[in-house]
C-alpha cells in the first residue's frame, strides 16, 4: 500500500477501513483542513478560536493549542494556554517556562524595591519562582524596612517565612551588637517583631549588661514567667537590692529600698530582717512589726518574733 500523501488520499483509505480521515492523516503526518486553517492564524485570539472550536480531547485541541503557544506574547495568553492543559503536559511545561521568563524580566526591570515584592506576591502559592524570586529580594533588601515588607508579604506557616526571618533576624543581632549602651540596646530589643525567635537571646544579653534597678526592671517585665531566664533575672535584681541596701547608712533609706521591693519575693524577708537590725527606735521596729503581724508564713513569723523582741529590748 501506498502511503496517503494528501487528505483525500486519507478519505478513501477511510471509507475502505471505516476510520476516521482525520486519524488516518494524523497517522501519517497529513495536514487536516483543520491543520491549514490553524497553519494560517496569525494572531493568538485566531489560534484561541480555533481551539475553542475544537472537540473537548480531540487532536484538534492540541494543534489549535500548539499555534496559540506560538503567537501568544502575553502572560496572560500564555495563563490561558497553561491554564487549558495539564501541569505535566509538554504544552503545559512549554508555556510555563515562557510565563517564568516574562516574569524574571519584569522583576529584573523592576527599579524599585516594592515593585519586585509585588511582583512575588503575585506568584501563586507554591509557584516554582518563588524560592527563586525570594532569593534575590533577600540579597536585594538592604534596609530593615524591605525586609519587614517582605516578611509581611510571606504566610507564617510557609516554608519561605524562615528564610527572611533568619535574615532579619541576622541583622538586628548585628546591630544589636554594635550598639554599645543598654539604652540602644533596649531600643533595638522593643522594635523586634512580635514572637522574634532570638527575642531570648537579646534579653538575656540585656541582663548581661543590665546594672541599675531601673534596667533590671525593664529586662524582668519583658520575661515571661515561664522562661528560663526568670531564676537569673530575678537572682540578679535581689544582688543589686542587696548591694544598694547593704550601702544605706540610715533606717530611712533602707525602709525605702524596702518599699521598692516586689511583694513576697525571698529578698523581701531577708530586707525585713536587716531592718529589724537596725532598727534604733521602738517606732523604728514597730514599722517593721506592722509588716508581719498578720502573717501566718513560718518565715514572717520568725521576723515577727525578732521584730518584738527588738521593741521590748529598747523599751527596757
Amino acid at each position: 500500500m501506498e502511503k496517503p500523501t494528501t487528505y483525500q488520499n486519507c478519505e478513501e483509505l477511510a471509507e475502505k477501513t471505516e476510520l476516521d480521515a482525520d486519524l488516518i492523516a494524523r497517522a501519517f503526518e497529513v495536514e487536516t483542513p483543520f491543520d491549514e486553517e490553524v497553519k494560517a492564524a496569525t494572531t493568538f485570539e485566531e489560534a484561541w478560536k480555533l481551539y475553542d472550536g475544537a472537540n473537548t480531547g480531540s487532536d484538534d485541541e492540541v494543534v489549535a493549542l500548539t499555534r496559540a503557544l506560538q503567537l501568544a506574547t502575553t502572560e496572560d495568553e500564555l495563563w490561558k494556554i497553561f491554564n487549558a492543559v495539564s501541569d505535566d503536559s509538554k504544552l503545559g511545561e512549554e508555556a510555563k517556562g515562557k510565563i517564568n521568563a516574562m516574569v524574571r524580566k519584569r522583576f529584573a526591570d523592576a527599579a524599585e524595591f516594592s515593585e519586585k515584592v509585588e511582583i512575588f506576591v503575585d506568584l501563586e502559592e507554591g509557584d516554582d519562582l518563588e524560592t527563586e524570586l525570594l532569593d534575590e529580594l533577600l540579597e536585594a533588601a538592604t534596609m530593615e524596612d524591605e525586609l519587614k515588607e517582605l516578611r509581611d508579604s510571606v504566610s507564617d506557616d510557609s516554608k519561605l517565612s524562615a528564610k527572611v526571618d533568619k535574615k532579619i533576624n541576622a541583622g538586628i543581632m548585628g546591630r544589636f551588637e554594635a550598639a554599645t549602651t543598654f539604652e540602644d540596646k533596649w531600643e533595638i530589643f522593643t522594635g523586634t517583631p512580635d514572637d522574634c525567635e532570638i527575642d531570648s537571646k537579646l534579653l538575656a544579653e540585656l541582663l548581661e549588661i543590665a546594672a541599675t534597678a531601673e534596667e533590671l526592671g525593664k529586662v524582668r517585665n519583658a520575661v515571661s514567667d515561664d522562661s528560663e531566664l526568670v531564676a537569673k533575672v530575678d537572682e540578679k535584681i535581689s544582688a543589686e537590692i542587696r548591694e544598694r541596701f547593704g550601702i544605706t547608712a540610715t533606717f530611712d533609706e533602707k525602709w525605702g529600698i524596702y518599699e521598692d521591693t516586689p511583694g513576697d519575693s525571698e529578698i523581701e524577708l531577708e530586707l525585713l530582717a536587716g531592718l529589724v537590725e537596725v532598727a534604733a527606735t521602738i517606732e523604728e521596729a514597730r514599722q517593721v512589726f506592722r509588716q508581719v503581724a498578720n502573717d501566718r508564713d513560718a518565715k514572717k513569723l520568725a521576723i515577727r518574733n525578732q521584730a518584738i523582741q527588738k521593741i521590748c529590748a529598747l523599751a527596757a
